[in-house]
C-alpha cells in the first residue's frame, strides 16, 4: 500500500505494459523516437 500511495494511476505497471512498450519501440512505428528516455511510472512525477 505504501508502494502504491505516491503513485497517481493507483497501481503498480505490469510487465505486460514493459513488454508493450519495448515491442512498439522496436517497430517501424518508432523510427523517429530516438535519443529519448520513456518514463513508466503509473503518472508519478519526482
Amino acid at each position: 500500500q505504501m508502494l502504491i500511495r505516491p503513485i497517481p494511476l493507483g497501481r503498480l505497471i505490469y510487465p505486460e505494459e514493459v513488454a508493450s512498450l519495448a515491442a512498439w519501440l522496436c517497430s517501424p512505428a518508432a523510427d523517429a523516437v530516438t535519443g529519448t528516455a520513456i518514463p513508466i511510472a503509473g503518472g508519478q512525477v519526482s
